[in-house]
């Protein structure tokens, strides 16, 4: 696939919730995955080259991911959220791109990127290099995509979090991937990430068919 020109905000500071946001506009050529189909691309090594393109700090943490497969394991669009923190800042950086939209204005690819002296939730998120390797080792298991639907989407905050959504919860252990045996004694925490089968790629939700694997930090608490 052909890299892209990524669509960059010309405006230079807007006031936010959580303080100014100073924004950097220029041109860049670069796409996250080079390729639309699944089974031929490395989302770690995507990762490496799209972080080194764009200069972005190896240890840059992620929230905010949406990633939607269908069903013939071709990538239909991704989009995501770096946060890094550099000289008591927060850079953060916003990206979509969208591989087999039909629409020209969706099959844009967008790239922001701005600072604020703030990031609340920083501390809790998950370093971007690890949910990449972890998402290759789920797609490696056989069991990110469910060919029961047109499309797979898997969504993550990012986030260090208790959950209680429907549906079954995996863990990964190393490079393998077990189901737990949820029990209304427990509570469930670590970081997560949601598989949904959907016919569209615009509305998804959970129910007992939403899939919860914790991809790293996993733990199983007693309710008190």
């Amino acid at each position: 696939m052909k890299k892209i020109l990524l669509g960059i905000v010309t405006l230079f500071v807007v006031f936010s919730a959580i303080g100014v946001l100073a924004f950097r506009s220029e041109s860049v050529y670069v796409a996250f995955y080079e390729d639309a189909m699944f089974s031929t691309v490395s989302s770690s090594a995507s990762w490496e080259s799209f972080r080194d393109t764009l200069r972005i700090d190896e240890t840059a943490r992620i929230e905010n991911v949406e990633l939607i497969v269908d069903k013939n394991h071709v990538i239909h669009s991704i989009q995501f959220q770096l946060v890094a923190k550099k000289n008591e800042k927060f850079d953060t950086y916003r990206y979509s791109q969208c591989l087999t939209c039909e629409e020209e204005a969706e099959s844009r690819t967008y790239f922001f990127q701005a600072s604020s002296p703030e990031w609340l939730q920083y501390d809790r998120l998950i370093e971007a290099h690890t949910f990449f390797d972890k998402l290759d080792v789920l797609y490696n298991s056989g069991m990110l995509i469910d060919e029961n639907f047109e499309y797979t989407a898997i969504t993550s905050r990012g986030e260090f979090e208790g959950i209680g959504f429907p549906g079954r919860y995996y863990v990964i252990a190393e490079t393998e991937i077990r189901e737990i045996e949820k029990s209304p004694k427990h509570h469930y925490e670590g970081f997560n990430v949601q598989i949904y089968g959907t016919n569209q790629t615009t509305s998804f939700g959970t129910d007992e068919q939403t899939r919860t694997v914790f991809i790293d930090m996993f733990k199983e608490v007693i309710k008190e």
